[in-house]
């Protein structure tokens, strides 16, 4: 949409009708949805102080500001250009642009320009826990479903279970609304999650309270954490806050340690080894959180070396 917006934009300027096309990118603006492209962004917002800058010459007013709010602008333009260049991605995927309101009624050109958050490379070990954290007595185990391999901000479930004292005593388990751009599902035919079911639940910074409450200070597992800490980490980079739990543990690499006598290490498995009772429907998010729960479980009950 941003594009045709740009589009009509330019048309209206050939026909120097500077007034409809300040009200036009104005009017685009102030719908206050988050740009998909920085520099698609940057374009309109250059294009309506230079609509600004003429609008004022033909009104026999100061186009001055207008000017001087054009030229940097165009500096950020050609930065962002060489930025591109050099490998950075104009995908907005966390939010970056920020458009903000001057003190008089046009936009300002405050663009917050940040990289997306780096994700540290963890190791292997750095999945297991201490002997300390693993024998807590209270722990969370959680689970996400994507709707696709674009992003992991597009995850469409979480679910996370707590135990206390070798007992489940708790649970959160909730649909996700994707970002609008991230809202194809691909994995429908996996965990059962579509458009539709997603249609009127929270976002990820909606629900973030309660999941905030929900963790604490616990250890937090997940069966093949590289991904779900990964799907966390791209969640928060996309609405630019930092919730990733600090104690993020892997039963998957913990299972291949202990137990490599095992065909493979996938969950199904490895619920079937540890916790044989426990009936496993794959790919539904509680359902995986609690089997990852109980491997926790049966390496806190018998010994992780064992």
């Amino acid at each position: 949409m941003e594009y045709y917006v740009v589009q009509a934009a330019i048309l209206q300027h050939k026909m120097k009708k500077y007034a409809d096309e300040v009200a036009l990118i104005k009017g685009w603006l102030d719908e206050g949805i988050p740009p998909a492209r920085e520099d698609h962004r940057l374009d309109l917002l250059k294009r309506l102080a230079k609509a600004q800058e003429l609008l004022a010459k033909q009104q026999s007013q100061d186009p001055t500001p207008y000017n001087r709010e054009w030229k940097e602008l165009r500096a950020q333009e050609v930065e962002l250009k060489e930025r591109i260049k050099a490998g950075y991605s104009p995908y907005t995927t966390a939010r970056h642009a920020e458009l903000k309101l001057n003190s008089g009624s046009s936009y300002s050109s405050g663009i917050k320009w940040t990289k997306p958050t780096k994700i540290r490379k963890r190791t292997s070990s750095s999945y297991i826990p201490t002997p300390e954290l693993l024998a807590a007595s209270t722990y969370v185990a959680v689970d996400f479903e994507t709707a696709n391999s674009i992003s992991g901000a597009s995850a469409c479930q979480i679910a996370l279970i707590k135990v206390q004292n070798g007992l489940v005593v708790d649970r959160l388990v909730s649909y996700l609304k994707p970002p609008a751009e991230l809202r194809r599902f691909e994995f429908t035919h996996l965990h059962g999650i579509s458009a539709r079911t997603v249609r009127v639940a929270p976002t990820w910074v909606e629900i973030l309270p309660a999941i905030a409450a929900f963790i604490g200070s616990f250890p937090v597992y997940a069966h093949n954490a590289s991904f779900d800490s990964k799907v966390w980490q791209e969640l928060d980079d996309y609405y630019n806050v930092h919730t990733v739990p600090t104690h993020f543990f892997c039963t998957y690499r913990m299972a291949k340690k202990a137990l490599p006598h095992l065909e493979n290490h996938k969950l199904p498995t490895v619920i079937k080894a540890c916790a044989p009772k426990f009936k496993l429907k794959h790919h539904k998010a509680d359902s995986d959180a609690e089997a990852c729960a109980y491997i926790v479980l049966f390496f806190q009950t018998y010994g992780f070396e064992a």
